[in-house]
């Protein structure tokens, strides 16, 4: 009996060992900002992002703080539209979304009639100004056409800004090869 009952615990915590593993290995990034007039932050405005490929859409309105947030976003590149009644809607374009990644937009809708429209080509996202980290996404692509010694993906390292290879050897003794980044 008590067998039975410690291959149950054991069975159930491994199952949750799992599932915890799974979480962490969302493919998802996270877009927010907050939209803003010529006199300040903007409650209420509609923002829609719609998946380039997918077309698929989601749509939130800014809070009381003019603040929006779509948490959880699919790898890809997007257009964000923000618009509010009295202002020209804002379309912001090729706003790229990497693997837990935060793209941040701070759109500044201008005063005019609805009908109006501005257009703003994001393109990739060259600063990271949320936080401190160097990250980047290797796609199948470039994966394929690298000439990686022996296939090794530690090697895709040296890809990232900052790091670079170093050999250290001393009289008689095998090299050791080292990877350098520097911040």
């Amino acid at each position: 009996m008590e067998v039975k009952l410690f291959r149950s615990f054991l069975l159930c915590l491994s199952v949750l060992a799992i599932s915890m593993l799974a979480f962490g290995q969302a493919a998802t990034g996270r877009l927010s900002g907050t939209v803003s007039g010529p006199d300040g932050l903007i409650a209420n405005a509609t923002v829609v992002v719609t998946d380039n490929q997918t077309k698929q859409s989601k749509t939130v309105s800014t809070n009381d703080q003019g603040a929006f947030s779509f948490p959880q976003l699919a790898v890809g590149t997007y257009t964000a539209t923000f618009s509010a009644p009295g202002f020209k809607t804002l379309s912001a374009t090729e706003v790229k979304i990497d693997v837990g990644k935060e793209y941040v937009l701070t759109p500044t809708l201008e005063v005019g009639a609805i009908e109006e429209k501005v257009n703003v080509y994001s393109g990739a996202d060259i600063v990271n100004s949320t936080n401190a980290e160097l990250s980047n996404t290797v796609s199948e692509t470039q994966l394929l056409g690298l000439p990686i010694n022996g296939r090794d993906p530690s090697s895709l390292i040296q890809l990232q800004p900052g790091v670079s290879q170093a050999v250290k050897s001393t009289d008689n003794a095998p090299r050791h090869r080292t990877l350098l980044a520097t911040v």
